[in-house]
C-alpha cells in the first residue's frame, strides 16, 4: 500500500509530493481501520490509527460533511 500511494498504481497517481512519508503512513492506517470497522472487527492497530506518532490525536478527517 505504502509503494501504490509514493509512486502511484494504474489510475491512481503518486501522493510523493503531496504528504510526506509519515502523512502517507497516516493515511495507510486509516484506510486499513475504515476496513476493519467495515467488517466489524476491531484491532490494537485500529484504535492507534488515529493517532500520531508523537501519541497525540490526528488531525479530523477533512473529507466528512460538517454538521
Amino acid at each position: 500500500m505504502f509503494y501504490s500511494v509514493t509512486y502511484g498504481k494504474n489510475l491512481m497517481g503518486s501522493y510523493a509530493s503531496q504528504l510526506n512519508r509519515t502523512q502517507r503512513w497516516m493515511v495507510i492506517h486509516y484506510i486499513k481501520a475504515e476496513q476493519a470497522k467495515a467488517k466489524g472487527g476491531t484491532t490494537a492497530s485500529t484504535t492507534d490509527s488515529t493517532k500520531t506518532s508523537s501519541g497525540t490525536p490526528a488531525a479530523n478527517d477533512s473529507t466528512k460533511a460538517a454538521k
